[in-house]
């Protein structure tokens, strides 16, 4: 089949000029239901992070400009999901410990108080939510829908077949991903482009997606290679 251009929105177009990409030979009916994420780790400590890109501060003639970052070493790791539309869908956050605590996943807001009468801490949802004492974590899309957050521990803050299976699972309960017969007659399910990290390749993962009850489309992309 002879490639064509496409525009953002996946419409053919005669011209390179109102092309967005390369040519392709495939078109995509549901990228909606189409994923793709990598996870990046981090250091809340931010003492040797250096000048940021020409990044211009006010501060007293005389005096060198400074910066209050956190010089605790704590590490983690992100992994957005977005699907083929370009909107984040999902996102998991992973702690550096042997096991995860509760506090991380709710948050504490040290310049507000608990409420008094309620210090019970598991009968009480006065303290909870944003503007109080334990805020949690609320993200939200470009339509204000909110994104769903996984919590989890690892020692290293290292992505792990059952974090990843995990991770999947929750999109299925939450709906994010469809699955159904089109009007093709044929059978769709959800799509996901990852790359050769091996917790992709092991068998909490593996097992998930290839069951026929929950089944995903895994196309194994670019090969895993943080030095590249």
């Amino acid at each position: 089949e002879q490639p064509v251009h496409m525009d953002k929105d996946g419409n053919i177009v005669l011209e390179a000029k109102d092309a967005f990409g390369l040519p392709v030979t495939i078109k995509i009916t549901r990228p909606e239901n189409c994923f793709c994420f990598d996870e990046t780790g981090d250091n809340t400590h931010g003492k040797d992070d250096g000048h940021k890109g020409g990044q211009k501060m006010v501060a007293t003639k005389g005096e060198i400009p400074r910066e209050l970052v956190g010089i605790k070493n704590s590490h983690f790791t992100v992994l957005p999901i977005s699907d083929f539309t370009g909107k984040l869908q999902f996102v998991t956050l992973i702690f550096a410990a042997e096991k995860l605590k509760a506090a991380w996943a709710i948050s504490i807001n040290v310049f507000s108080e608990l409420v008094e009468e309620h210090l019970d801490f598991e009968d009480s949802t006065r303290s909870f939510g944003p503007g109080k004492r334990y805020p949690g974590l609320l993200l939200f899309n470009a339509d204000g829908n909110e994104i769903p957050v996984l919590f989890a521990a690892t020692p290293k803050a290292s992505m792990t077949s059952g974090i990843l299976m995990q991770t999947f699972q929750k999109m299925d309960e939450l709906n994010i991903t469809q699955r159904g017969i089109g009007e093709d007659g044929k059978s769709y399910y959800p799509l996901v482009v990852i790359d050769g990290h091996m917790s992709r390749i092991r068998e909490d993962f593996l097992c998930y997606v290839n069951d026929n009850e929950h089944l995903w489309q895994t196309m194994l992309g670019a090969p895993y290679g943080t030095d590249i």
